[in-house]
């Protein structure tokens, strides 16, 4: 599976963590890139990919139609600290 176009290059810490998570989208996950390699595209982003349990997936949805501030990247950017905190 192609692991997408790179957003940040180099060898900081950002650039590694885009890296590995190009490389798990990819491999482990194999679903398809978004707009750069560790975002998620629509349909994995809609299906919960970015959650490690359906629960959490199910509890950032109700909270988003709840207005609670939930943003798309939760759902679609695999380095987002939102997801983190539904896992």
């Amino acid at each position: 599976m192609d692991p997408g176009k790179v957003y940040t290059r180099g060898s900081s810490y950002r650039a590694r963590a885009e890296a590995r998570q190009r490389e798990y989208r990819a491999s482990v996950l194999r679903a398809g890139a978004g707009r750069y390699g560790h975002l998620l595209d629509e349909s994995a982003a809609a299906e919960g990919r970015n959650f490690v349990v359906d629960v959490a997936h199910q509890a950032a949805l109700e909270r988003r139609a709840a207005g609670k501030g939930v943003a798309a990247r939760t759902f679609e950017n695999m380095l987002s600290s939102q997801a983190m905190c539904f896992n």
